[in-house]
């Protein structure tokens, strides 16, 4: 079963190249079973919508039929319009007309950058078994986030990139959720086992009274690397991409202290117009060593800007938590 998948998948080694030569457009292939292959009956008038094509015109149930035939043959890789175009013995206006009405009837899905289609029984199939697969994982370890495109490239034995496309399509309409570099399926919240928090817990307990006192990445990892407990590394990495805590260059930081941290930063921006480092070292009680790789931490997660030797508040900040 997973063989036949996977061929499927592959039907295809590599995306059709575009050629040079003008289609003749004056033979166009007929199947014997259109109606079958399209879902569209046959010189059936379609309103086609898609990207610089709009407006109502007969659309030929043959003409969808060759595109389809083409999109099929594409595979995992998907086809955009000049190769179609080729195989179909069509103009590029009648195919992007053609994969508009087949989008529509729900026989193709539609990809982004670079723009192409491919078959919905392809996607479909696709995410049925990356369903599975994300299940499994979910229900085995539950702290992981989910699965990385590589992982799940792997596992169905296919090219990353062109697997990328496809996921992001299916994450655009809702059927994937995608998370600090995993995919995982809507809904999915990674929960450490009561051993793993408790053992995250302890380590940052000495830190609770000391809103900006972090705890040393590598104090942290020599615990982590002496616990018997399984798989710690990865349920760090899954409290840091879900904000229980934060990395902040050799130090972690509770998702609390960063949160306090936050507001005292902004506060401050908001009462003076800016704030230096020198400021904001006094403002948190700590050292240069702390307070630069902290107001770096809030230039890259957009809280803050640099604007000579002060820090001002970015212009549509992500909202705390977020």
């Amino acid at each position: 079963m997973a063989s036949a998948f996977r061929k499927r998948l592959r039907r295809s080694q590599a995306p059709a190249a575009a050629a040079t030569r003008q289609p003749d457009i004056s033979r166009r292939r007929t199947p014997a079973n259109v109606d079958g292959a399209t879902g569209l009956p046959d010189n059936d008038p379609v309103t086609a919508d898609a990207e610089g094509v709009s407006g109502t015109m007969p659309v030929d149930a043959s003409e969808c039929a060759a595109v389809y035939d083409a999109i099929v043959a594409a595979g995992i890789f998907g086809a955009s319009e000049a190769p179609i175009a080729t195989a179909a013995n069509l103009d590029r206006t009648r195919v992007a007309r053609c994969i508009a009405a087949l989008s529509a009837a729900g026989r193709v899905r539609e990809l982004r950058r670079p723009p192409a289609a491919i078959a919905a029984d392809v996607a479909d199939e696709l995410l049925a078994r990356t369903v599975e697969r994300l299940r499994e994982r979910q229900t085995e370890r539950p702290w992981r986030m989910g699965l990385t495109s590589f992982a799940l490239a792997q596992a169905h034995s296919v090219p990353e990139a062109a697997l990328v496309r496809v996921l992001t399509a299916l994450v655009a309409r809702g059927r994937l959720a995608y998370r600090g570099g995993y995919y995982c399926t809507p809904g999915f919240s990674a929960r450490l086992t009561a051993e793993q928090q408790q053992f995250f817990d302890l380590a940052f307990a000495a830190n609770a009274g000391a809103p900006a006192g972090p705890l040393p990445l590598r104090e942290l990892r020599t615990r982590i690397k002496s616990s018997a407990l399984p798989e710690l590394r990865q349920a760090f990495e899954t409290l840091v991409a879900s904000g229980a805590l934060s990395q902040v260059g050799e130090f972690v930081y509770t998702g609390a202290q960063i949160a306090t941290i936050r507001t005292q930063l902004e506060s401050a921006i908001e009462q003076h117009g800016g704030i230096s480092v020198a400021e904001f070292r006094t403002l948190t009680g700590t050292s240069r060593k702390y307070a630069v790789p902290l107001l770096e931490f809030f230039d890259a997660t957009g809280v803050t800007l640099r604007n000579g030797d002060l820090r001002v508040l970015r212009p549509g900040a992500p909202a705390k938590g977020s």
